[in-house]
């Protein structure tokens, strides 16, 4: 039943009680034929397979076309599929009616991507990090459309506010990247996704940050406040890239950064000592809580 076919160009066609076909090319499911043949005795004599048979004479560009079209077809991805979701929907007629700077909310390829534009999949990614604190799956899309999709984009507080903020969040982490000094590091997918995770966790042990990020809205919309909040965000998330760089580069024994931020156990661990280091800085007045610059 998921099988896509086989496709198969000949010379000539001969229809009747049988189908013969002369000087005949597979130029596609040639694989598929290969192992059924080499399991030939286990193969059920239900089994149906569609075959597309097209008969060309000399036309040899025709052909080659269509072999190049059989091999290069579009697999669906799992974000096409909830593409008229209702939370999908809902999510890009909310952008479209707040008209904040301009930004538009993606749901399926094809669509405009120049301008201020949020992908869904890049918010799915925002949300499992900062929401849902698993930043060790972002790199698994999957989970965003599937698995994690209710608890992703199904909970009350996800609206295009939520979305917007937690984007100019990421710009700022992204700005922040070359501080880790490791080039490997900073390209590396899940590092951005580990430090918003951080960030979020240490926002959450600062009650006038918590109040306020709870308002999403209200933040975007006060210019000057947003702007100091941005620019903390910033600051903290090149204070962890210190972190980062001195964790995985300057540590003596040397740990591989992807298996560490792929591990939940790790992951939460790493966080763990900086927040304390952040907070024991801030105990002993070296360092500032997060909301002193923005409340």
């Amino acid at each position: 039943m998921y099988h896509n076919g086989i496709t198969i160009i000949c010379r000539k066609v001969e229809t009747g009680d049988t189908l013969k076909v002369t000087d005949y090319v597979v130029v596609n499911g040639a694989q598929s034929l290969s192992v059924l043949n080499r399991h030939r005795a286990k193969v059920s004599d239900d089994l149906r397979l569609v075959a597309k048979i097209i008969e060309i004479e000399g036309d040899e560009e025709f052909a080659r076309e269509i072999t190049l079209a059989s091999n290069n077809q579009n697999a669906i991805k799992p974000r096409d599929q909830r593409s008229t979701n209702i939370l999908q929907t809902r999510l890009e007629a909310e952008f479209n009616q707040i008209g904040f700077e301009g930004y538009r909310y993606v749901i399926k390829r094809g669509q405009d991507e120049t301008g201020n534009v949020i992908i869904n999949e890049e918010a799915g990614r925002l949300l499992m990090a900062y929401d849902l604190r698993e930043p060790w799956s972002c790199h698994q899309i999957y989970k965003v459309f599937d698995e994690k999709y209710a608890e992703v984009f199904g909970r009350p507080v996800v609206d295009a506010w939520r979305i917007i903020l937690l984007s100019k969040m990421m710009e700022k982490i992204e700005e922040s990247l070359p501080t880790i000094g490791f080039t490997p590091i900073e390209r590396y997918r899940l590092s951005r996704y580990f430090l918003l995770y951080a960030i979020s966790r240490l926002l959450e042990e600062d009650k006038a940050s918590r109040d306020i990020l709870s308002k999403p809205r209200d933040l975007l919309t006060d210019r000057d406040r947003l702007q100091r909040f941005l620019n903390t965000i910033r600051t903290v998330a090149a204070r962890y890239c210190v972190d980062l760089r001195e964790e995985f580069v300057g540590a003596a024994d040397n740990p591989d950064y992807k298996s560490v931020l792929k591990s939940p156990t790790q992951v939460q661990e790493t966080e763990g000592r900086f927040r304390k280091s952040y907070m024991y800085d801030v105990a002993r007045d070296r360092e500032k809580l997060p909301s002193a610059d923005f409340v």
